[in-house]
């Protein structure tokens, strides 16, 4: 099952900062520190997100590899269609501002 983190959900929803933002996925394990890093600049910035862990879920695992290519490394991050692998600052706010 996916955990939404970031912010809270139902306050959330149709916020600016959200429809700025769109949906964002982001596939991780729970050992890797680049997926810790990534989800805290995520939260600091009060995007909301969607966590996916691709080992406790094989759907999450495919769907993972299905969209970066079969580029096993985590984490994965999709902002609105956007795959981007590894954790870059800079990446990330050049997937917001398309």
């Amino acid at each position: 099952m996916a955990k939404r983190q970031g912010v809270d959900p139902g306050r959330y929803s149709g916020a600016p900062a959200q429809k700025r933002h769109g949906q964002v996925i982001i596939y991780t394990t729970a050992w890797c520190p680049a997926c810790k890093h990534a989800k805290a600049y995520l939260a600091q910035r009060k995007v909301a997100f969607i966590e996916r862990d691709v080992e406790k879920s094989r759907d999450h695992l495919t769907e993972m590899l299905q969209k970066s290519g079969g580029a096993a490394g985590v984490p994965v991050i999709d902002v609105r269609g956007t795959i981007l692998r590894g954790f870059n600052p800079r990446a990330i706010e050049q997937a917001f501002a398309q």
